[in-house]
């Protein structure tokens, strides 16, 4: 894994945290900045898939 991979997964755990931290209680009315966070968290998840699954298509095609 490369460090930037490496970086972006540490960066979407610490989202996630902030995430379940904002979000511990369902029926506690959310700010903007709470939604924003967890579009933001989604992002980085769905980048951190994203290379993951080229990494592992590029490692599948150069066997």
């Amino acid at each position: 894994m490369k460090w930037p991979m490496l970086a972006l997964a540490a960066a979407v755990v610490v989202l996630l945290l902030a995430d379940a931290l904002a979000f511990h209680d369902v029926f506690e009315p959310h700010t903007g900045r709470d939604w924003l966070m967890l579009a933001g968290s989604a992002l980085a998840g769905v980048a951190l898939l994203g290379g993951a699954f080229r990494r592992a298509g590029e490692t599948i095609r150069r066997d």
